[in-house]
C-alpha cells in the first residue's frame, strides 16, 4: 500500500516468521563480515549509531522472504517500472540493533559499484520487544515525514535508495530491523 513516498505492508511477517528468520541469523550470520561507518562528508561526524549491525547472505533467508519480493516486484511493476535484478545468494542482508540513544542520521543508500545503483530501500521491523522513539523518518517534499507503517513488529516498507533518511533516537527499550536493497543497472 502507498503513503506518500513509500509502500508498505503491516503485518507482512508473523512473531513465527520473525523467529525463524533471526534463528537463521544466528545459524548462518557471516563472522568476517565488518560494518562500514557512515560519516559526513566532511568528514567531520559518524552518523551511524547502532548497537550491532550483523550480516547474513541472502541464499540462506530467499525463501523467508518470498512473500515480501512478490510484493516489491508488483509495487516496482505497476509504479516505478525500474530494472530490478535478482538478488544474488552472496548478497547481504542487515539485521540492525539500535538500543537506548542509539540512531542513523540522515544519508542516501547507495554504490559505489561502476554497473548497478540501488533501487530500493527494503526495511522490515523484528522488534518483538517494545521500544520508544528510533522513528524511521523520509525527507520529502516538505521535510522530514515519520514513517508510521513500520511501527509494528513484522511491518515492511520500500522506498528510493535516494531518498534522504534517519533513524531518530530510540529513548527506551531495543530497535530491531532487517535491511537490504534492490539492486539494477546504473540510472542514465
Amino acid at each position: 500500500m502507498k503513503y506518500c513516498d513509500w509502500y508498505f505492508w503491516e503485518g507482512m511477517f508473523s512473531k513465527d516468521q520473525i523467529k525463524d528468520i533471526y534463528a537463521i541469523r544466528e545459524k548462518n550470520f557471516n563472522k568476517d563480515w565488518k560494518d562500514v561507518g557512515a560519516v559526513r562528508a566532511d568528514g567531520t561526524a559518524n552518523l551511524k549509531h547502532v548497537s550491532s549491525v550483523n550480516a547474513v547472505e541472502w541464499q540462506y533467508l530467499a525463501y523467508n522472504l518470498e512473500a515480501l519480493e512478490r510484493e516489491i516486484k508488483i509495487t516496482n511493476r505497476l509504479n516505478y517500472g525500474y530494472n530490478i535484478e535478482e538478488n544474488f545468494p552472496n548478497d547481504s542482508v542487515l539485521f540492525n540493533e539500535y538500543d537506548t540513544n542509539g540512531s542513523y542520521d540522515w544519508h542516501k543508500d547507495g554504490s559505489n559499484h561502476p554497473n548497478y545503483d540501488f533501487k530500493f530501500t527494503v526495511i522490515v521491523n523484528t522488534s518483538l520487544g517494545e521500544y520508544e522513539g528510533g522513528d524511521l523518518q523520509l525527507f520529502s517534499t516538505g521535510g522530514p515525514t515519520t514513517v508510521t507503517h513500520l511501527g509494528g513488529f513484522g511491518s515492511a516498507v520500500i522506498f528510493k535508495s535516494d531518498t534522504p533518511h534517519r533513524v531518530t533516537p530510540v529513548t527506551k527499550g531495543q530497535r530491531r530491523s532487517l535491511v537490504y536493497w534492490k539492486k539494477g543497472p546504473n540510472f542514465v
